[in-house]
């Protein structure tokens, strides 16, 4: 999901569903750097059920939301 704000700031939402936490691979992490094209500011926010694995590819996640945050 892509909301385009109207202060030059574009969130990429990705959402991901897995039984641990999601494992971003180096092939996934360009994928997601080839839609972050853009002139504007760009936030790339995961949600997941249970977070993201912190590897060498999850520092592209600037913000995660967990599942249960979103049922509180």
């Amino acid at each position: 999901m892509i909301i385009d704000r109207s202060d030059n700031v574009m969130n990429l939402c990705e959402m991901k569903y897995s039984k641990g936490e999601y494992v971003i691979t180096r092939k996934y992490r360009e994928e997601i750097q080839n839609r972050m094209r853009t002139k504007k500011a760009l936030r790339c926010t995961f949600i997941t059920t249970h977070g993201v694995k912190d590897n060498d590819n999850s520092d592209i996640v600037d913000n995660h939301v967990e599942a249960e945050d979103l049922f509180v």
